[in-house]
Formats: structure tokens, sequence, C-alpha cells
């Protein structure tokens, strides 16, 4: 992740989103984001199937 911040910062980023799922299976990658120093953020998602 460090390389990937270092490219951001030389683009002239200031902040960079992940997203992963809230379940259990996607625990790793939420504590390996929480260790790199991501914050969650909370966030309202709607979704809306046009095939009804």
């Amino acid at each position: 992740m460090e390389h990937s911040f270092r490219i951001g910062r030389e683009a002239g980023m200031s902040m960079v989103l992940v997203e992963t799922g809230d379940d259990p299976g996607h625990a790793p990658a939420r504590h390996a984001y929480e260790e790199a120093g991501f914050e969650q953020w909370p966030v309202a998602r709607y979704f809306k199937s046009l095939l009804d």
C-alpha cells in the first residue's frame, strides 16, 4: 500500500478511498486497511434494481 500512497502523493492526490465488505470474510481486508491508517466513515449507499 505504501507504494500506492507514494504514487498518489506524487500525482497530487490528498486522499485515497478503498471499499470492502462488512461481512466476516472481509475482516482480514478491513484489518489491513485499519493497520495502514484508513478510517471507516459512516456512509449510506442505496441501490435499486431496474429489472422489477
